[in-house]
């Protein structure tokens, strides 16, 4: 009777020890913002892990210096392709080798991961905005770096807690409309950027027909900013919407331009300053426009002059893009958010593309929770 009143008493103290989380067996969880900041200088003694498995398949194309004959003519040499993708799974072990801070505060995590070429490529795993995760954004090979595209959403840092709270699983949504997505499978493919990215393989268009409702996208702004305004929500969302169909502008693309731009309403002077686009002023421009509505036309005639040489439709108004100019060069030829982060963040592209990403699927993903 002893006996099994010991056991029981062991059984409970055991209970109890697990719903206080004193005895959870290790979980693998993302990698957040708020452990790297409370771990900092540990973070060399922790395991790292690879949410999603994937490969990389390096394409570079020809120089141009060499040359063949085919039937007397001179022609190109042969693209070098690889011949074998390399290819990183999950329950491979990461070491950290090194925090780059970059401006903002955006760190980025050097990692070195085994792989099937047993070359210990570097990857580097940047900070989200939202602060929740570190995404792959590029990796060191043979002492190259190559900017990565995913299908879908990039692959992310794991580690293992033991921490009393529920498994946490990204969520694969289509980034673009899901009749031009494509996706390779369990194992992502992700093409080196010399190649130019075929547009059903992930690229964002910047025009086409938003998809989300403007109450969907005002409540998503209010969950990121619970001061938000509703009254300002509800104007410049409507605002956005209307002028980007006006253009044949994507208003999703141009809304989370502006809410990153902005910090999702935060940023007072740009907001008192209609410059929701966050222009930088211009000779002869003063850095802000006199109306909601014309800050939202002079954003949207912007994006409008990347991917087409004509004017903005909308004739009875002025052209109020202080910067139409500028996009003389390269006018009517960008037609992607990978094309257009080069042009628009050039010192910082990679995560530019990154935030306007984040900030499309989540707004998308919104709609059906």
């Amino acid at each position: 009777m002893k006996m099994k009143s010991a056991g029981l008493l062991v059984t409970c103290l055991m209970c109890i020890i697990a719903v206080n989380g004193f005895c959870e067996e290790p979980k693998f969880v993302p990698l957040t913002w708020k452990m790297v900041s409370d771990v900092r200088n540990e973070l060399p003694n922790l395991n790292y892990y690879l949410s999603e498995p994937f490969s990389i398949r390096i394409n570079e194309q020809n120089n141009g210096t060499t040359y063949g004959i085919n039937d007397g003519i001179l022609v190109p040499g042969e693209n070098n392709h690889s011949s074998k993708p390399i290819e990183f799974t999950t329950d491979v072990t990461g070491t950290l080798d090194n925090i780059i801070d970059v401006p903002r505060g955006r760190e980025v995590l050097d990692i070195y991961f085994p792989d099937n070429t047993k070359k210990n490529i570097r990857l580097k795993f940047a900070r989200n905005m939202h602060k929740d995760r570190f995404e792959l954004v590029s990796a060191v090979i043979n002492a190259n770096n190559y900017n990565l595209r995913f299908p879908g959403e990039a692959p992310y840092l794991k580690i293992q807690a033991k921490l009393n709270i529920p498994d946490i699983q990204a969520r694969a949504v289509p980034i673009s409309d899901e009749r031009n997505y494509s996706s390779t499978g369990s194992v992502f493919i992700s093409t080196i950027n010399q190649v130019t990215e075929h547009p059903q393989y992930g690229a964002l268009s910047i025009a086409g027909q938003g998809s989300s409702s403007k109450s969907t996208i005002m409540k998503y702004i209010k969950l990121v900013n619970n001061n938000a305004s509703d009254r300002i929500m509800d104007e410049l969302i409507g605002w956005y919407i209307f002028e980007a169909h006006q253009e044949g502008i994507d208003h999703d693309f141009a809304i989370a331009q502006m809410c990153r731009a902005t910090s999702f309403l935060r940023n007072e002077r740009l907001m008192q300053a209609y410059n929701y686009a966050g222009f930088t002023s211009t000779p002869g421009w003063p850095g802000r426009f006199s109306s909601m509505r014309q800050g939202v036309i002079a954003h949207i005639q912007h994006l409008k002059g990347y991917t087409s040489n004509v004017r903005p439709c909308d004739l009875k108004s002025p052209l109020y893009d202080p910067r139409w100019d500028m996009l003389n060069s390269f006018r009517g030829r960008i037609y992607t958010l990978e094309g257009l982060s080069q042009k628009w963040a050039p010192y910082n592209a990679r995560v530019y593309e990154n935030d306007i990403r984040t900030i499309i699927n989540e707004m998308r993903r919104y709609s059906f929770l």
